[in-house]
């Protein structure tokens, strides 16, 4: 009966992946995470969506925003015809990647995503829910003052790396 409570192999590998972000090494995390990505076979599994919402924040805390980027719309795009619009683990996805592409400075792709978060949140995460607050303050034309997180524990995802050249647009949306 030991399998009834042993994580899954992507839950362990979230479990190693966490333990390496305490840890500090991002790269290792990255690693981890990629591998559970390559060794997927459904690309619309919640599981697997969640391996790449995780790898986007290991991404954006080694300050590569592009790669974070990559992974979320891989994301949504794999999981929006199964999932749909108003699905908890879609609008953590969209939440996110509306704050990335906003750091970005890509308005449209974030307005988009803001959006679908705005328009399905409420009902499905509830009106005070750090996302739809996000969407609903961006798409108000107010700097949020927080990213919209899923679900992972505090620890996860990583805070950015903070750069010696000053901060970064968006600090502080993560």
């Amino acid at each position: 009966m030991g399998g009834v409570t042993d994580p899954s192999p992507v839950r362990a590998a979230w479990q190693r992946a966490q333990a390496r972000v305490a840890s500090g090494d991002l790269p290792g995390a990255r690693e981890i995470l990629r591998a559970q990505v390559r060794q997927a076979t459904i690309a619309d599994d919640p599981d697997l969506l969640d391996t790449r919402r995780r790898l986007a924040e290991v991404h954006y805390g080694l300050g590569d925003l592009t790669g974070a980027r990559r992974e979320l719309e891989e994301a949504v795009l794999a999981g929006e015809p199964h999932l749909g619009d108003a699905h908890p683990l879609m609008l953590a996805l969209r939440a996110r990647l509306g704050a990335v592409t906003a750091e970005i400075g890509n308005r449209y792709e974030a307005r988009r995503h803001f959006a679908a978060v705005a328009q399905h949140g409420p009902a499905v995460l509830g009106p005070t829910h750090t996302a739809v607050r996000v969407a609903e303050a961006y798409l108000a034309g107010r700097a949020p003052q927080a990213a919209a997180p899923g679900d992972p524990p505090p620890t996860w995802p990583p805070p950015p790396p903070r750069e010696s050249s000053g901060p970064r647009s968006g600090d502080g949306v993560t």
